[in-house]
């Protein structure tokens, strides 16, 4: 970012209005194409405004009501109209949980790193699913757990009974022995926490001539000598990326830059903190090639996970599971330095696309309800949405949505000026001003308090205001 974006310290917000895709990325389905839609029907539906300057807190409040961006675009899917609703996930890394698959990823690529051993167990990479394979949702906790019940009771109850009266057995000796129970039970339990596995734990650091592969995670913003030093071949990456995993030939540098390298985040002055706020590439770089990168945001309260691509000749190190533990790791490094900064933002959870269904494996999980903006834990989400047949579920539908904020608060920019919304209305005229009054109703919805702390742009106001002709203003957006 130049030093003159620096200086800019609002949020200026382009606004475009509700957009339709035609077809859904997610489920495939295109208007003209699937059975039974009628031509009235949006398959994939969005709120959309351009950001040309975004501050790290705006965009931080933006995710926790639902927004997402691609680029300098920022989209929030309308839950009640779109095909697939997205839920925003984020994870507390504070309390992050290694499943045993996640333990074998990290053990697979420290034993590939160190030794050159290949994996000799094939783990399943949910980014590599075939779309159109049928995968059944995931059971309720609760139901699972019944049936495991029903399965063995009576070996299950067996165990139990075996494991308590071991227990009591060895808590009768030491009291015999005259030993302090509660101490002997204390250091047990410290015991037992030493043993939890975590990330660090499988994270040796490379020793030259030890290791077969040394691999390095470089965080790099745009517009740093290594990030232009690095551009052509990770766009290379990109696009072999592209061709090979989504079978899309369309990579052209421009569409690139546009979805990976634009951001409109302003890196706040004067933070003490490396590195700043803002947006970085993180490059994986394996016996000096590039062999993966990760597009992430660095916010106040959460690391936001942008998109992943790698070198397909790599999946056997299962790279969407291992890159997404290692921005937890990540995450929790950013912790100690910026204690509130300790969620990890993975995008959208989609129950119906198997694709995105894997990201409720990083426990423990939230999921957002879109109409209180309250956090939901994912099990008990997925509970509530697969019991209405997975449609759009309101989390918590007694409570409340949360007001908007006053009208008065809200700044619209024209050309050089910034003018209060109420103002703004005292000069335009029927039937614009109806016009005007629905769409900012709109934006004011879906966008809620933050509307309150950013300028908004519309190219055609000039239009609007009383004494003003169409030609007077050339619609071009620029600000």
């Amino acid at each position: 970012m130049s030093e003159d974006d620096q200086r800019v310290s609002v949020s200026i917000l382009q606004y475009l209005g509700p957009a339709n895709s035609g077809s859904c990325g997610y489920c495939k389905r295109g208007r003209r194409k699937t059975p039974g839609v009628s031509d009235n029907e949006e398959p994939s539906f969005s709120l959309g405004v351009i950001a040309h300057f975004l501050t790290c807190e705006d965009f931080n409040q933006m995710l926790d009501i639902g927004w997402n961006r691609s680029g300098k675009y920022l989209y929030k899917p309308i839950m009640d109209k779109t095909c697939c609703p997205q839920y925003t996930i984020r994870l507390d890394v504070n309390k992050f949980k290694l499943s045993r698959t996640q333990k074998r990823v990290l053990r697979n690529a420290h034993n590939y790193l160190k030794y050159g051993k290949m994996p000799t167990r094939k783990i399943h990479d949910p980014l590599l699913m075939d779309d159109n394979k049928d995968v059944p949702p995931p059971m309720p906790k609760e139901k699972k757990e019944k049936n495991e019940q029903k399965e063995n009771p009576k070996r299950q109850e067996k165990g139990i009974k075996k494991k308590e009266i071991r227990k009591q057995r060895a808590i009768e000796k030491r009291l015999k022995r005259g030993e302090n129970i509660f101490e002997y039970q204390r250091k047990k339990r410290e015991k037992e926490t030493m043993r939890v596995r975590t990330i660090q734990s499988f994270l040796e650091e490379y020793k030259e001539g030890e290791w077969a592969h040394k691999l390095e995670i470089r965080t790099i913003e745009k517009g740093t000598p290594e990030f232009e030093r690095s551009f052509e071949e990770s766009y290379a990456l990109f696009s072999k990326y592209q061709r090979t995993i989504h079978e899309d030939l369309n990579t052209s540098k421009k569409g690139y830059e546009g979805f990976l390298m634009a951001t409109p985040l302003i890196t706040p002055s004067g933070d003490p903190n490396v590195p700043a706020l803002g947006s970085y590439h993180q490059q994986y770089i394996l016996d000096g090639k590039i062999i993966a990168v990760g597009v992430v945001d660095i916010l106040p309260r959460c690391l936001s996970s942008k998109y992943f691509y790698y070198d397909p000749d790599y999946a056997f190190l299962t790279m969407g599971t291992y890159s997404a533990l290692r921005e937890i790791a990540y995450t929790q490094e950013l912790s100690k330095t910026r204690p509130s900064l300790h969620y990890y933002y993975m995008g959208y959870y989609l129950q119906e696309c198997p694709k995105m269904r894997y990201k409720g494996k990083f426990h423990p999980s939230d999921l957002l309800c879109d109409k209180t903006f309250k956090w939901m834990p994912l099990e008990d989400a997925v509970t509530k949405i697969i019991a209405n047949g997975s449609k759009f579920t309101v989390f918590y539908p007694d409570e409340p949505r949360p007001p908007c904020p006053s009208y008065h608060s809200i700044r619209c920019m024209f050309r050089d000026r910034v003018m209060m919304y109420p103002k703004v209305r005292e000069e335009m005229v029927e039937p614009k001003l109806s016009e005007f009054d629905t769409k900012m109703n709109e934006l004011c919805y879906f966008m809620h308090k933050v509307i309150s702390s950013v300028v908004i742009f519309f190219p055609s106001m000039a239009a609007y205001l009383v004494g003003m002709d169409d030609e007077d203003d050339d619609g071009s957006g620029d600000t």
